[in-house]
């Protein structure tokens, strides 16, 4: 890491904690009671780092649904959060490690995330690490999804920061477009390292990245 660069920032869900997953299946279990049949795939590459209330909306706008989108979205993080509750939760390989290596050399360190701030508080102490962070910021305070930079932004802001002297590790193109195109130093987080992305470098893993600090 360059010196001008004081905190990182993490994406939660596909970064630190294994749970990407966890949101999908919930989210194609709701729907298919609503009669909507939509894989997980389709939902992961449309609604991917996208607040829940956009998912359900435009799912079931599109599909003529009259139900309530805030009651579809309360019903999505009861369920999931009794899901984490009750199997816990698995840590992307080597998060763990790279947050208690980038807090030892002095970096801030915060999460970004469009998910809920209780469930992002559940995720980081099922991890054991919610204390080596300095600020949470959930897409529900901002009131935007990654396609905008919001979250980002709040984040920097509570650090005490400009963009320009911020990290931001992301698994989504439009989380990773959003912090680029706002000043952000961002790192891809991908299975494909030959893919393009609007990451100004990406990683397969976050062991490849703890092995460059």
């Amino acid at each position: 890491m360059t010196k001008e660069i004081k905190a990182i920032i993490f994406d939660l869900d596909g970064v630190l904690s294994d749970t990407n997953q966890d949101h999908f299946q919930v989210e194609h279990e709701i729907l298919l009671e609503h009669g909507i049949s939509v894989s997980r795939e389709e939902i992961s590459r449309r609604f991917k780092g996208t607040l829940a209330r956009d998912l359900f909306g435009t799912l079931f706008r599109e599909h003529g649904v009259n139900a309530s989108v805030e009651q579809a979205v309360n019903t999505k993080w009861e369920r999931l959060k009794k899901r984490i509750e009750e199997k816990g939760v698995k840590e992307i390989p080597g998060a763990t490690e790279l947050v208690k290596e980038l807090k030892r050399k002095g970096f801030k360190l915060a999460v970004a995330s469009s998910s809920p701030k209780d469930f992002v508080e559940l995720v980081l102490e099922k991890l054991g690490i919610r204390e080596h962070f300095d600020v949470i910021v959930s897409g529900t305070e901002v009131g935007k999804g990654k396609r905008e930079p919001d979250v980002f932004l709040k984040a920097a802001e509570e650090l005490g920061l400009q963009p320009s002297e911020c990290v931001v590790i992301e698994d989504s193109v439009d989380g990773m477009k959003s912090a680029k195109d706002t000043g952000f130093t961002v790192i891809g987080l991908v299975k494909d390292p030959s893919g393009e992305t609007p990451a100004d470098f990406n990683v397969t893993s976050l062991e490849q990245l703890l092995n460059m600090l």
